[in-house]
């Protein structure tokens, strides 16, 4: 059962639909200039092989998902997690989403594997909510990461949305808030706040199909991230982490212009088997040792003075704080 399905169309209007418990939400094949906006899409069913929510697929180019509400796909195992609430497929490149509030994944909430994507002025969150009652640190449930880019796809722009919330997934430590696995993203002007694991990682793993390279970090903030449900380890215990398992590697990326404050053991970057001169790092506001970049941080640590920080914050009331810079701020 599908909410939306769109195939071999163009300059199709979706407006104010509300789906519920269909099994598969948004279907877009070989589609473009496709508007989805002012919609709501909760609760699928499915428990059974890998469900995804939405799908672009087979050159679902140029199309727009706005102001819309999308969650629950996925489910969890003993041993693994399932699914995900949406998935931008191998050569669906130049879609838009924004304004969204996306929110409970198996496996992720996004994966992009195509290029030219945007996703800006989102709210994400996907702190636990699956049942697993081996996850005793966490009550019984499991949560997992925000948004992948993964596999073929590069020229990817995450730009002004809020990350917070990365849950522990049930079989692993701990979950980043965005994995980028691919070369040339630009990463910029985000909050990173409240994840389980580090806000962003970039990783290169065994399976990576290329070399992580040209990424581009602008204008985050890195609040608060990095204390880990479970005893995590350690290279994800920080902002942002680099991290290397295979024979891929993690160079050139510009790392600039961010505010780390308050993550997990005052560490702002940290590098796993990357080495941080092929890295550039400049222009941050760090505190504590920041990783391996102790002669280019600040000595002392300052108080980046944002507007409101310390309201505890709650995943379904985002707006409790305000990370924008007071006049006095340095």
């Amino acid at each position: 059962r599908r909410g939306i399905v769109v195939e071999d169309q163009a300059y199709v209007t979706v407006d104010g639909v509300a789906c519920d418990k269909t099994d598969e939400y948004i279907y877009l094949s070989n589609s473009h200039h496709v508007w989805i906006k002012n919609c709501t899409f909760d609760h699928s069913p499915v428990r059974r092989s890998w469900p995804n929510g939405v799908r672009f697929r087979e050159n679902a180019h140029h199309n727009w998902i706005a102001n819309c509400r999308i969650s629950r796909v996925g489910y969890s195992t003993a041993d693994d997690d399932k699914g995900g609430v949406m998935h931008i497929g191998v050569g669906s490149d130049y879609n838009l989403i924004e304004n969204c509030t996306i929110s409970y994944g198996g496996h992720h909430l996004i994966e992009v594997v195509a290029s030219y994507n945007v996703i800006r002025n989102n709210y994400f969150h996907n702190e636990e909510w699956m049942s697993a009652p081996h996850r005793t640190e966490t009550d019984g449930k499991a949560g997992n990461r925000h948004v992948n880019i993964d596999g073929s796809g590069t020229r990817n722009v995450l730009e002004r949305n809020l990350f917070a919330f990365s849950g522990l997934p049930p079989d692993q430590d701990g979950s980043s808030g965005v994995s980028v696995r691919t070369s040339h993203n630009i990463i910029r002007r985000n909050v990173f706040c409240d994840n389980d694991l580090a806000g962003l990682n970039l990783s290169a793993a065994g399976y990576t199909k290329q070399d992580v390279r040209f990424n581009r970090v602008y204008h985050n903030v890195f609040f608060h991230n990095a204390y880990a449900a479970k005893t995590g380890f350690v290279p994800f215990l920080s902002g942002v982490s680099l991290t290397k398992y295979g024979r891929r590697t993690i160079t050139d990326t510009t790392i600039m212009n961010n505010v780390f404050w308050r993550n997990s053991g005052k560490r702002a970057i940290s590098f796993y088997h990357v080495d941080p001169a092929n890295q550039f790092v400049s222009h941050n506001l760090l505190e504590g040792e920041g990783g391996h970049l102790s002669r280019r941080i600040l000595k002392e640590v300052h108080d980046p003075l944002f507007f409101r920080d310390e309201t505890p914050t709650k995943p379904v009331r985002p707006e409790l704080t305000n990370f924008q810079l007071t006049a006095k701020s340095p």
